[in-house]
């Protein structure tokens, strides 16, 4: 840990050993995420989407996915919404796409890509992003736990784990 000190003009300089670890270089962009009292800079993704795509891979039980599929509503992947359709997102669709699930893969991504570029807005509730942010507290998965919600929250012994 390296402590800098904020200059007259509310600037600081990253560290060198902080710069290698987000592989950036001068006149990189640079995102400041504040959540709380904490604050994380990391580098802009050129492509959110295929930033996150994969992210999770390996953090659901195998069949939890299928079972949640057919229990719902069933396989409904056919053609790819129309421009300025909205695209409603559930906790499946966001799984499949952040662990790059096959045979999805390509399907989920050109989806993502469509609301990245603006084609198609998309909306999901609290309830499913809940469902994808505690599931790396569940499985003890430390490092997924601190990309996918970097403030304090309860551990394993929460009752939000089944």
């Amino acid at each position: 840990m390296a402590v800098q000190k904020l200059s007259s003009k509310n600037q600081i300089v990253i560290p060198k050993e902080a710069r290698q670890a987000m592989d950036a270089n001068g006149g990189d962009e640079l995102l400041v995420v504040v959540k709380d009292n904490l604050t994380l800079v990391m580098p802009k993704p050129k492509r959110y989407a295929k930033t996150i795509q994969g992210l999770a891979k390996g953090m659901y039980p195998s069949g939890y996915l299928k079972q949640q599929r057919w229990s719902r509503w069933g396989l409904f992947l056919k053609d790819l919404p129309t421009e300025r359709e909205r695209i409603s997102l559930d906790t499946n669709s966001l799984i499949y796409f952040l662990e790059n699930h096959l045979p999805y893969r390509s399907w989920y991504g050109s989806l993502f890509d469509l609301i990245e570029q603006g084609h198609n807005p998309a909306v999901t509730s609290t309830v499913t992003l809940l469902e994808l942010l505690v599931q790396p507290y569940c499985i003890q998965q430390e490092e997924l736990r601190r990309r996918s919600l970097p403030s304090p929250v309860p551990t394993q012994s929460s009752n939000w784990c089944r």
